[in-house]
C-alpha cells in the first residue's frame, strides 16, 4: 500500500480569483512538483469550474519556505507551498 503526504498550497496572484484559501492536496508519498501542479490544476477546476488555464499552472513555480523548486523535485514529507505566477514589472 502506497503512502501518502499531505500537501497544502497557499494561492498567490492571479490563483486567487479561482480559490481564496489555501488547498490541501493528498499525494503519494515521493510525488514530483509536476505532479503536484497537476493535482493542484485539477483540484482548482474541480472547485472553480471556470479556471482553465493550463497556461498560467505551466509557467508557475512551487515554492516552499527557502527555494523555488524544480520540476522534478520530489516530496518526501507533508509540505506547505506556495504557488506562483509569472510576474512582469519594472
Amino acid at each position: 500500500m502506497s503512502q501518502t503526504i499531505e500537501i497544502t498550497i497557499r494561492l498567490f496572484g492571479a490563483f486567487r480569483k479561482f480559490h481564496g484559501a489555501p488547498l490541501t492536496l493528498s499525494l503519494p508519498t515521493g510525488c514530483s512538483v509536476t505532479d503536484v501542479k497537476a493535482a493542484l490544476g485539477s483540484a482548482l477546476t474541480s472547485l472553480n469550474p471556470a479556471f482553465a488555464d493550463q497556461e498560467l499552472l505551466d509557467k508557475s513555480a512551487l515554492a516552499d519556505d527557502r527555494a523555488v523548486l524544480a520540476p522534478d523535485a520530489t516530496l518526501q514529507q507533508d509540505s506547505q507551498l506556495a504557488i506562483l505566477p509569472p510576474v512582469c514589472g519594472g
